[in-house]
């Protein structure tokens, strides 16, 4: 009875040891593919922020575009009355 009971314990104790190696493999790979998702929001990011960058100069040529049709239809107001003189 003895021998069974310290087998049985034994074989607690090699089971837990697994157990927990097993375990702190599985964290271990959750924390490198946590790792690799943060790696790639990140790199998301920066391609957004890429898209953001060019957006904003886009919008920048359509300003100055803009200002260039404005300034040009004033030149053109500010000519026709002297024409009509």
């Amino acid at each position: 009875m003895e021998d069974s009971s310290f087998s049985i314990i034994y074989f607690n104790r090699t089971f837990t040891k697994r157990a927990l190696f097993l375990s702190i493999r599985v964290n271990l790979i959750i924390v490198s593919k946590l790792s690799q998702i943060k790696k790639a929001r990140d790199s998301q990011q920066v391609i957004l922020r890429s898209s953001w960058v060019r957006k904003t100069i886009i919008n920048q040529e359509f300003e100055k575009r803009d200002k260039t049709a404005i300034n040009l239809t004033k030149k053109k107001c500010r000519s026709t009355p002297q024409n009509v003189h």
